[in-house]
């Protein structure tokens, strides 16, 4: 009979990273049926692009104030689980009920509001839960997050991208072009309904926080990470940044996250955030109404994704790996880089001739958002504090949120007044400079520490009343 894992906690089951998979399948599945195409349909009720980047501006609004300030009661009162299902509930139960309600301005945009208060922070907690398990799953086989055999947020997160783009897009774009009249108008909705509220059901299997088993060792490794700083009190990347902070009392949550993120090395990806949020916007709002425009059908929109999840289930599949190739502020550098060729080929698609010329462009959305969003989620992960991933993971969510509050408005105002390709072709050069000045600073800090390119200075929080 083997010996008791020192690390186990009794009563709590070691985590099923089946769940996690399954989960983000349903989930997406249900996403799918309705999220890339509620440009197309609010453009079909007779709203502006200018209106349809307001409906896209008002998630990010909402998505700022209350995704951070879910999960910060999420952390603090560790109903985590309750507080997800109820929102995934709403989350289908509101947008679902989107095609019964007044599609007149602004009664649709107030409709929209409500809902996003509700159900916003529905994505947010799934990640924290998910690295949580995840992280949790290594520690209990005692795997480091380089090492064979090891546990990845992104190999979970693959699914998603699975049904998402290989089942739902293709198969709700299919019946968007050949289904009936009624057909067409209702699909989206009832498929949203029916599958977020299993995604509900399946949430409650989730487990956050790393609490417990982790503890242990945790102290044991923070002793010997600690032992690691050099002169200046850096340290070095390790497998779980947040074993080095101590927890204190919620009420100063806000003071524990702005401890780290104040540091520069850590701003500096919060801003590179920031504009990711706001190209991820532009494209995923305007795209569809520019391939319209172009020509394109539902069913090249739902072809065009499937091509999008091609690369984006590979690199999840290979996150870690490439992560620890190219090391994580590289993986960063090169999501500027990508928008800028997707959007400048978006500008010249009509010289194409053919909207279904579009396709090539969508692999690298494997890049733009698959290794974008797993590097950015184990980052978060590393710096979050100790019982504070779905609040660190809130924070995140809000600076996405402003960036595509701005992205979504402004491009908005610009695709009226200059047009879709033209939208396309500013903010892709507007990615070109941002990416070749992130990878100036890059250079720049290598040569001045060679050793340390991707250090970060971690506080020990039980200080941070006195350093604040």
């Amino acid at each position: 009979m083997s010996a008791p894992d020192p690390f186990s906690t009794p009563g709590r089951p070691p985590p099923d990273l089946l769940v996690c998979k399954t989960f983000y399948f349903v989930y997406s599945l249900g996403l799918a049926c309705l999220i890339p195409f509620l440009p197309l349909l609010y453009a079909q009720w007779g709203l502006s692009a200018t209106h349809v980047g307001a409906m896209g501006a008002i998630r990010f609004v909402i998505g700022f104030i209350a995704v951070p300030l879910w999960n910060g009661i999420a952390d603090a009162t560790k109903k985590h689980n309750a507080i997800h299902f109820v929102c995934l509930v709403c989350q289908a139960s509101t947008y679902g009920h989107l095609i019964n309600v007044s599609h007149a301005w602004p009664t649709i945009w107030f409709y929209v509001v409500f809902a996003e208060c509700l159900s916003s922070p529905s994505t947010s907690l799934a990640d924290a839960a998910s690295g949580s398990m995840v992280r949790r799953w290594n520690v209990l086989r005692g795997l480091g997050e380089h090492d064979e055999g090891s546990a990845s947020y992104g190999r979970q997160r693959m699914w998603g991208a699975v049904s998402w783009g290989f089942v739902a897009a293709p198969v709700m774009g299919a019946i968007m072009t050949r289904g009936s009249p009624k057909t067409r108008e209702r699909a989206p909705f009832v498929g949203w309904f029916v599958i977020l509220l299993a995604a509900a059901l399946l949430s409650t299997k989730l487990q956050h926080g790393t609490e417990g088993d982790a503890d242990a060792r945790a102290e044991k490794e923070s002793e010997e990470e600690l032992a690691e700083a050099d002169e200046s009190g850096t340290f070095s990347r390790v497998a779980s940044a947040e074993d080095l902070h101590a927890p204190i009392s919620a009420s100063s949550i806000p003071r524990q996250l702005w401890s780290v993120v104040k540091q520069p090395p850590v701003a500096m990806k919060f801003f590179l955030f920031l504009m990711a949020g706001a190209s991820m916007a532009i494209t995923d709002i305007y795209l569809f109404l520019w391939l319209n425009e172009c020509g394109g059908t539902p069913w090249l929109m739902g072809v065009a994704l499937f091509c999008t999840c091609v690369t984006e289930v590979v690199i999840f599949y290979y996150g870690s790996w490439i992560k620890r190739t190219l090391s994580l502020d590289w993986c960063l550098i090169l999501t500027p880089f990508a928008y800028f060729l997707r959007q400048v080929y978006y500008w010249a698609l009509p010289y194409f001739g053919n909207a279904w010329a579009v396709l090539p462009v969508q692999f690298l959305h494997g890049i733009t958002f698959g290794l974008y969003w797993s590097t950015s989620n184990d980052f978060i992960q590393d710096i979050a504090p100790r019982g504070l991933t779905a609040s660190m993971m809130g924070l995140f969510g809000a600076v996405n949120s402003i960036g595509g509050l701005g992205g979504s408005t402004l491009g908005g105002l610009v695709y009226d007044k200059f047009g879709g390709g033209r939208l396309f072709l500013g903010i892709g050069l507007i990615n070109f400079f941002l990416g070749s000045w992130f990878t100036v600073n890059k250079l720049r800090k290598d040569r001045g520490t060679p050793n340390q390119s991707d250090s970060i200075r971690y506080v020990k929080l039980e200080n941070v009343d006195n350093e604040l």
